[in-house]
């Protein structure tokens, strides 16, 4: 784990530099792999590292509000929060309520294009994992697997390469 955490700090010093940021994206990063860890362990997501890790989102929060457009600065929370507070209305017992306020805070962290980084590669590696998953334990597509590990996997990925891409899907898309 300590090795993870190491690769995970220069990885973020490579892309800020000795900013104060990186900093904060390393300990908030740090955070979202100890809810992942928990959330794999018990199926739970511990609302007081949630609280702690909306905590640490608040200064890049207030960076993206002061730099740019305060829609900006929380829409990211609006949009991983409310995307799953949609999927829980609509099939209930897909995700749990731990799930929404822990998207929530990586959004509030991430800002609004980085947090559609995260909930689409969250997305696409908790349905690969679970395809997996489902095949070689011959369950079914039915089962049951903790979402908080993909989040943080999503974030780690914004983090690093959101910015790249956001360009990349532009110059496909437009």
């Amino acid at each position: 784990m300590e090795a993870l955490y190491g690769a995970l700090a220069l990885a973020l010093w490579c892309r800020y530099g000795g900013a104060f940021l990186a900093l904060e994206y390393f300990l908030a990063s740090g955070i979202a792999i100890a809810i992942a860890t928990v959330d794999a362990k018990t199926y739970t997501i511990p609302g007081q590292l949630v609280g702690v890790l909306i905590f640490l989102s608040l200064h890049p929060a207030y960076l993206r509000l002061t730099g740019e457009s305060s829609w900006n600065a929380f829409s990211g929370a609006l949009v991983l929060g409310g995307f799953f507070l949609i999927v829980v209305l609509l099939f209930p017992g897909g995700f749990g309520g731990g799930d929404i306020k822990f998207a929530a805070a990586l959004g509030l962290l991430s800002g609004f294009e980085l947090s559609l980084v995260v909930l689409e590669s969250s997305l696409v590696a908790g349905a690969l994992y679970g395809i997996v998953y489902a095949m070689a334990t011959e369950k079914g597509l039915r089962i049951k697997i903790p979402f908080g590990p993909f989040l943080t996997i999503g974030l780690i990925l914004a983090l690093l390469y959101g910015r790249e891409i956001v360009l990349l899907y532009q110059r496909i898309v437009l």
